[in-house]
């Protein structure tokens, strides 16, 4: 028998918002410069500068989402305010359930579906994921 995740474990809606927030922010910057090596490198290489609008912004924020949480189980927002990704089991997450969760999240309006939904958001929902504090 699966030990399932203690609900007085299971990280509030204001923790996660706060985890959004610091994420938010780094993915923000993380994209801005990406976008603008590229613009750099673009009028270097072909003369003039060819824009990619979002491109840049949604490879970003899942590589940042997916590679933290994989290696980590944790991003830069999760370690701050002392939350993990976990299964629903308790244990760590599979590449493939990171991977799903992550990619729900590049749906429009996918925060409003925890913030304002009854249960787990849709990409907690779907990857049978949740996000727990850490030592409780």
């Amino acid at each position: 028998m699966k030990n399932t995740v203690n609900e007085n474990k299971v990280a509030s809606k204001g923790t996660r918002m706060a985890n959004y927030m610091v994420d938010m922010c780094a993915v923000l910057l993380i994209a801005a410069i990406v976008e603008y090596v590229y613009s750099l490198a673009s009028v270097s290489l072909f003369d003039n500068w060819m824009p990619m609008p979002g491109i840049f912004f949604y490879i970003v924020y899942l590589c940042y989402y997916l590679l933290f949480e994989f290696f980590l189980a944790s991003t830069p927002g999760k370690l701050l305010t002392r939350t993990t990704v976990k299964r629903i089991d308790g244990t760590k997450p599979s590449f493939a359930q990171l991977f799903i969760r992550n990619v729900m999240r590049l749906f429009p309006f996918y925060e409003f579906t925890h913030l304002f939904g009854l249960g787990p958001g849709l990409h907690d929902h779907l990857s049978k994921t949740t996000v727990v504090y850490r030592g409780r």
